[in-house]
């Protein structure tokens, strides 16, 4: 059951499966009760004339809120790219034994942020590397960083240079 909810395209099929039944069962009883309804019922058509109104407002309101969240996801890319470039030329600033570690720290961050986004909702792939492993990035093994290990060391490089 939880696998349904999961894959979009299941759920698709599954949805587009129950209106087909829905259309049919209510075709049926549409003819089986047009004797007793009367074949112009006014009471039916306003019925139908409010839920397609409810319908349509529906559909309005999703789609209008699906365009703001998609702005705003293209908008927060925009953001970090652009977060990016000046980390990095605010990093060509430092001097060089600091210059270039973090100049890779900011190559790796970018390609285990392109290895997050393409991982998707796929659960098989792994969505970061914030644990202690070795991973070959860019032809060559890094070790992740963690909090205590030498993710400071250009923090910790300047400030015993100039404290």
């Amino acid at each position: 059951m939880s696998q349904l909810f999961e894959n979009p395209m299941i759920f698709l099929i599954g949805v587009v499966a129950l209106l087909f039944a829905a259309g049919c069962a209510g075709a049926w009883f549409n003819s089986s009760q047009s004797s007793v309804l009367g074949e112009t019922s006014e009471s039916l058509k306003t019925i139908e004339g409010a839920v397609l109104g409810l319908l349509a407002l529906l559909l309005g309101f999703s789609f209008a809120m699906s365009v703001n969240r998609y702005d705003l996801r293209k908008q927060l890319e925009v953001d970090e790219a652009n977060a990016i470039g000046t980390t990095w030329l605010r990093a060509g600033a430092l001097l060089e034994p600091a210059r270039s570690l973090e100049q890779q720290i900011l190559k790796e961050y970018v390609l285990v942020r392109l290895e997050f986004f393409s991982a998707g909702t796929d659960r098989a792939k792994p969505r970061c590397c914030g644990c202690a492993t070795e991973k070959n990035v860019g032809g060559g093994k890094r070790r992740s960083r963690s909090a205590s290990g030498s993710y400071y060391g250009p923090v910790s490089f300047y400030a015993e240079r100039f404290h």
